[in-house]
């Protein structure tokens, strides 16, 4: 019988400690692309963005925010972090980028943890510190940002 509370304690102990999942990544070493694929006037998406809300949705009201940062650097690689912890890495892949419009998807690198699942956004700019990813289409969510 004390071997077995013994084990339980032991095991409640271990349980206890169980972290959520992180991913390890640094600007530092992440690479995906040789050279800028930014225009001149999108290359201001670099920085850390602190998500303010998300929007949209089936009801039009959105949902809690599920991170506190997305940040951005050269070239074309995205972190999303939480509580100061990575949770989410890769790089942006530019789908459109024409005069005024910019659609870009956050391709979740294989090594990393996944937190989002809606990743193709409309990239809007609002001044110089103001930042709105917005769904392509029909009852998906977007997000306002901010330096």
């Amino acid at each position: 019988m004390r071997s077995l509370l013994f084990i339980l304690c032991i095991s409640l102990c271990f349980a206890c400690n169980k972290k959520e999942k992180e991913t390890s990544a640094s600007n530092n070493n992440l690479k995906y692309y040789d050279s800028e694929i930014f225009s001149e006037s999108n290359t201001s998406i670099y920085g850390r963005w602190q998500l303010d809300s998300v929007l949209g949705g089936f009801s039009g009201q959105g949902h809690a925010t599920h991170f506190e940062y997305l940040e951005v650097s050269p070239y074309g690689v995205y972190q999303i972090l939480r509580n100061d912890s990575i949770k989410e890495y890769g790089k942006i892949e530019i789908k459109i980028q024409q005069n005024d419009t910019l659609l870009i998807e956050l391709q979740r690198d294989s090594l990393s943890g996944t937190l989002l699942y809606d990743t193709e956004k409309y990239v809007e700019f609002n001044g110089a510190n103001t930042l709105k990813l917005i769904a392509p289409c029909c009852d998906r969510f977007s997000w306002s940002l901010s330096q």
